[in-house]
């Protein structure tokens, strides 16, 4: 198991100036304009983020260490105007089960859903190019599937996803994938590439990546 403390630094440790900040009922903390949710505070079970929020921060929903308790996050609800995600923005998120990403995020950071330990169930966006590495480290997917502008799997991206068995990809783009991007995915057995018409192609081998040409 991991055994680093989380060494990000979120907005909300940096800011002095409560001029620039705007706080709700539930004590999550915005930029005033109300484009940036900036850290939201441990002990939410559920939040649904301000309509027009462009960008939730680094770190913003994250748990401090490894083996903090204190984050109860099991559902959230973003807006369709979210843009952006910082890294860590769910680290340690450990009740979290599932999540929508709205389809108007173009960038999510690394290590966003590490540590989400009960994490089955995820949409990803059409918008994104990149999964970064840790994005998923030790999260319970069974099944993802990946964007079709997708052109990068950073390196650990899916580590020790040990319940995935099922990929899914777009054959008109078919992302370079770093080397250690599915280690520990020992359930992985299973691609499906599905072309421009709609039509998918199943690859069931322990040659996986191999076969389906990556």
């Amino acid at each position: 198991m991991v055994s680093f403390l989380f060494l990000w630094i979120s907005m909300a440790d940096s800011i002095n100036n409560t001029d620039s900040i705007w706080v709700d009922k539930y004590g999550v903390t915005y930029s005033a304009d109300r484009r940036c949710l900036i850290k939201a505070p441990a002990g939410l079970e559920e939040y649904t983020v301000l309509d027009g929020t462009q960008i939730i921060a680094t770190g913003a929903f994250s748990a401090k260490t490894v083996n903090d308790s204190t984050r109860k996050l099991k559902s959230i609800v973003l807006p369709d105007s979210l843009e952006a995600i910082g890294s860590f923005a769910f680290a340690g998120n450990k009740l979290l089960k599932a999540i929508v990403i709205p389809d108007n995020v173009s960038s999510i950071g690394q290590g966003v859903f590490m540590l989400c330990e009960e994490l089955h169930s995820i949409h990803l966006p059409n918008r994104i190019t990149i999964i970064p590495g840790n994005t998923f480290l030790y999260s319970k997917l069974e099944y993802i599937e990946i964007p079709p502008k997708v052109s990068l799997i950073e390196h650990m991206a899916f580590v020790n996803c040990k319940d995935l068995k099922t990929i899914i990809f777009y054959k008109e783009n078919k992302p370079y994938i770093d080397n250690g991007a599915f280690v520990g995915c020992d359930s992985l057995n299973t691609f499906i590439v599905k072309d421009e018409a709609g039509k998918s192609t199943k690859y069931e081998s322990q040659y996986l990546f191999k076969q389906a040409g990556y």
